[in-house]
């Protein structure tokens, strides 16, 4: 399989899962009394910041839930090639017999 088409599936995924968590703020808003489950809890409410600040200037959930769903979309698929990029980089380098210093 494409390592491309892999990325961009794993970005898709978590960006609709962060989209859709940010439609059950309600719920998330309410910890849990297990310290385990509330840690996680709370780190998911910091993770939707990004789609929480233009939902409260407008209004409703929806806004936010695309925000965070495009959000984490691009940041999954940026970080994600600047990591195969990097990977991949010294894969090309070994070919070469030059000494890069001179």
């Amino acid at each position: 399989m494409n390592e491309n088409y892999q990325l961009k599936t794993v970005a898709a995924v978590v960006g609709i899962a962060l989209g859709i968590a940010t439609l059950d703020m309600q719920q998330l808003s309410s910890t849990s009394s297990n310290p385990i489950l509330s840690f996680f809890q709370t780190a998911l409410v910091f993770a939707l910041v990004p789609g929480l600040i233009p939902s409260v200037a407008v209004g409703t959930l929806w806004l936010g839930a695309f925000v965070n769903l495009v959000f984490y979309f691009v940041l999954i698929w940026a970080v994600g090639s600047l990591w195969q990029r990097l990977c991949r980089q010294p894969e090309s380098s070994k070919g070469s017999s030059e000494d890069p210093l001179g």
